[in-house]
């Protein structure tokens, strides 16, 4: 079973950042994303955690805010490449 690499998961991670004007700034652990998100105000700003699988790209994260949507989107959209590159 194929697994991605360090190198294709940090392409993907700054490619959807890039995307994303509410994201402020990405540190890379591995295959785990530190990242700082833009509030709605635009007067402060927050981080969540994600950590993705490299054989499956499935993700966990944690987020002060519960409800908040960014955290999820930002996943859902590396996830999806990390399996778009694992099934091709």
């Amino acid at each position: 079973m194929r697994q991605l690499s360090e190198s294709e998961f940090d392409s993907i991670v700054y490619s959807v950042s890039g995307d994303m004007p509410e994201v402020l700034n990405i540190s890379i652990y591995g295959f785990g994303v530190e990242v700082t998100f833009e509030s709605n105000s635009r007067k402060t700003d927050w981080n969540s955690f994600l950590d993705f699988d490299k054989v499956t790209g499935n993700y966990t994260y944690t987020s002060p805010y519960l409800g908040a949507s960014l955290p999820w989107q930002f996943g859902d959209r590396i996830s999806r490449r990390i399996k778009d590159m694992l099934n091709d």
